[in-house]
């Protein structure tokens, strides 16, 4: 009996699950059947979109992330043939964000989406810490963002941290440019750790980088921008596949490598 006792524990913590799904939304659903607005909630344990935009230069749309860069079809972040867009002339921003509907932020230990970038006019971040970027609002002690951006100019992507929107610290992921897709995890190792997950889709390529912060955070929605991108449909960006777990009682589930998990994942 303690012998088959001890088997299944060790079945339990080989899982590559982090917890429980509290959140999960995609551009498929019904919900953006007639487009993308600010009021829309689809998936179950978000709440509605917030949008905050700088200029009449920029908006959202449903469509096919495969249009933008080069129109390379495959792979893409498409789910039923769509994702959610934004585009973004130049001098403008428009970002988007979702609260994670949960009264205990802190057992929050993973969030994760999906981010398709077009092509982005170099120097397009000027004067703002982001260009086509995805991650995490942080609150607590001191509200904040954390996650993968791809700025204008650049070659490759980058891990950031910003505990202000000008107080941002940028790590190079060591991944070039994709026009066909990335998938994001940022992963709660603690109240000040979290380690941010990138892999590129065409390839599998992976990276991951781990932030320590001076205050206490914890994580309370995914968002998601497009700054100054450029004026044509091959610089629009892509976002998709929104997932938040989190482990009711903190300890019951062991925190495994956040790229194993990444590997992991099932496509949708």
């Amino acid at each position: 009996m303690n012998r088959l006792l001890a088997l299944a524990c060790l079945s339990l913590v080989a899982l590559p699950s982090y917890g429980m799904i509290i959140a999960q939304d995609d551009a498929s659903q019904a919900a953006y059947n007639d487009g993308w607005q600010a009021s829309d909630n689809g998936g179950f344990g978000f709440g509605a979109w917030n949008f905050l935009q700088t200029s009449g230069s920029s908006g959202t749309f449903i469509g096919n992330s495969g249009n933008n860069g080069s129109g390379t079809a495959s792979p893409n972040i498409n789910t039923g043939g769509r994702a959610w867009g934004i585009w973004a002339n130049n001098s403008s921003l428009f970002s988007a964000s979702r609260a994670v509907n949960t009264a205990n932020p802190g057992d929050i230990v993973r969030a994760s989406l999906d981010m398709d970038n077009g092509f982005i006019d170099g120097g397009s971040i000027t004067g703002n810490p982001f260009g086509v970027s995805g991650g995490v609002t942080l609150g607590g002690t001191v509200q904040g963002a954390m996650g993968v951006i791809f700025r204008g100019g650049q070659n490759g992507y980058d891990f950031f941290y910003g505990s202000t929107s000008t107080a941002v610290t940028y790590v190079s992921a060591g991944i070039g440019f994709t026009s066909t897709g990335v998938e994001i995890d940022v992963v709660r190792n603690s109240a000040t750790s979290f380690t941010v997950n990138l892999k590129r889709l065409s390839d599998s390529s992976m990276a991951s980088h781990t932030f320590m912060t001076p205050d206490n955070h914890v994580i309370i929605g995914i968002g998601i921008q497009n700054t100054s991108a450029g004026t044509t449909s091959s610089r629009d960006a892509f976002f998709n596949n929104f997932e938040v777990e989190a482990v009711p009682e903190p300890g019951t589930i062991l925190l495994g490598a956040g790229l194993a998990a990444m590997a992991a994942r099932r496509r949708k």
